[in-house]
């Protein structure tokens, strides 16, 4: 009996160790699931012509004057103003899905208009694209039975940051303990992360990195957009008074030429 079991045990011991192994390989992530299944809910979401009843209609107006694309959605479990953007660049910064997820870019509006605001500090900071793995996902807080900011779409994971100092990702180059915004860090990919993280939390109330627990050892965490943002873009090729100035200029050569048709003709002089 005592070998029969340990040779059992063997095998099972064994078939785990592949299965955590393969499921590491794989990327695969295990979400506290709500009611149902993740993919039940995604199943539900429709496109839909008109914002739904209680929308924040001058958030997807604001989304519109920044001509930002995207499209409108309904029966998106838990968020408000639900919208699927569809463009990549969000205030001249690309926002990339990352190879590893197939999730679609669903958040709720003013999340979107947030990540919109920090684009000029993003530029300002060397980073020209982000690369996210979840946005807008029905799921618990991890061990609770409260729904994540995820399910009300104001949070977006991102994994790996991208511009002239080449491509960064959290779980590589993020130099954990460091403090401030690229100043204390040793090298130049650990230092944009860092620059990254500063213009980050100037939009939104909480981040978590994985200074912060085992959980985001791979991704950086931002959720809870500050609710007195709202983007007002300046696109350098869409500045109003550009185009003010253009026509002043085109005023003034009008009177100019006018003026000078008027002006008397001295007579030829006779010889």
């Amino acid at each position: 009996m005592r070998h029969s079991t340990a040779y059992g045990f063997v095998p099972a011991m064994f078939a785990s160790i592949v299965a955590v192994a393969l499921a590491a390989f794989s990327g695969a992530v295990n979400y506290d699931e709500a009611e149902h299944p993740i993919r039940f809910y995604d199943a539900k979401v429709t496109v839909i012509g008109a914002p739904g009843p209680g929308a924040d209609t001058a958030c997807i107006d604001r989304l519109r004057t920044a001509h930002i694309d995207f499209r409108l959605l309904g029966n998106v479990e838990g968020v408000d103003t639900p919208v699927e953007v569809l463009d990549t660049s969000l205030g001249l910064v690309k926002y990339m899905r990352a190879p590893s997820t197939k999730r679609r870019f669903i958040l709720d509006c003013h999340t979107v208009e947030v990540l919109a605001s920090r684009g000029r500090a993003l530029r300002k900071a060397g980073i020209a694209t982000i690369y996210w793995s979840s946005a807008w996902r029905y799921t618990l807080r991890k061990d609770t039975k409260q729904l994540s900011a995820h399910a009300h779409g104001n949070a977006l994971d991102i994994v790996a940051i991208e511009g002239r100092f080449g491509y960064a990702t959290v779980k590589g180059h993020y130099e954990r303990g460091v403090k401030g915004c690229g100043e204390n860090n040793k090298t130049d990919k650990g230092r944009h992360l860092s620059r990254f993280l500063c213009a980050m939390q100037l939009g939104f109330d909480t981040v978590y990195t994985p200074d912060t627990d085992a959980v985001h050892a791979d991704h950086i965490h931002v959720q809870d957009p500050d609710s007195k943002v709202k983007y007002r873009p300046l696109h350098p090729h869409r500045r109003w008074y550009l185009y003010v100035l253009a026509a002043i200029a085109m005023l003034l050569m009008v009177v100019a030429g006018i003026w000078w048709l008027k002006q008397p003709k001295s007579e030829p002089r006779e010889p």
